[in-house]
């Protein structure tokens, strides 16, 4: 297990990241990371990581240079990101490079099936849109992919707990 930052800007109602990790997004450099894992692979053998970053993909820019030196330095290793990354902040073009790079799966936290509970109740600022388009580029390069979901908010009903179960087994499609 890694963890290469710390820190959550968004407000989601659920989550406590911030009180012990903060709302400021903090990171290791990107060479600072890479050195971390060659010595991972080179002393220790690692061949699998797994990324425990809340935020790992936060800064699009550093996961993106994150993803060139992984593949430039050739590790030989896979990695997943167990912790969750947002669908929003992961293009087509960073999903098949991650793959290149040897992630064997991207968790990503839905929450909810229902738009307007995404909005009102958990404040978590995501398009659902997104979270299919990720879907299906995922399924399309044959990269798994595992989703975070939460039911029984306050004021939800039965009906919107079965209505996120029917989402999340619509993303298998």
């Amino acid at each position: 297990s890694m963890v290469t930052s710390r820190g959550c800007p968004y407000r989601c109602i659920f989550c406590s990241i911030h009180l012990h990790m903060g709302r400021s997004f903090r990171a290791h450099s990107v060479d600072n990371v890479l050195k971390h894992i060659e010595l991972l692979v080179q002393c220790y053998g690692v061949r699998h990581i797994h990324f425990e970053d809340d935020n790992l993909t936060l800064d699009r820019d550093r996961f993106n240079k994150l993803l060139d030196g992984i593949l430039g330095e050739k590790f030989g290793i896979t990695w997943d990101t167990p912790n969750g990354v947002r669908a929003d902040l992961l293009s087509k073009e960073l999903i098949v490079k991650s793959k290149e790079a040897g992630c064997v799966f991207f968790t990503i936290g839905v929450e909810s099936g229902i738009q307007h509970n995404l909005d009102r109740i958990v404040k978590k600022q995501l398009d659902l849109k997104e979270v299919e388009r990720v879907a299906g580029v995922c399924k399309q390069i044959n990269l798994d992919l595992h989703a975070f979901f939460i039911i029984g908010f306050p004021q939800e009903t039965m009906q919107d707990m079965q209505a996120t179960l029917d989402y999340a087994l619509y993303l298998e499609r």
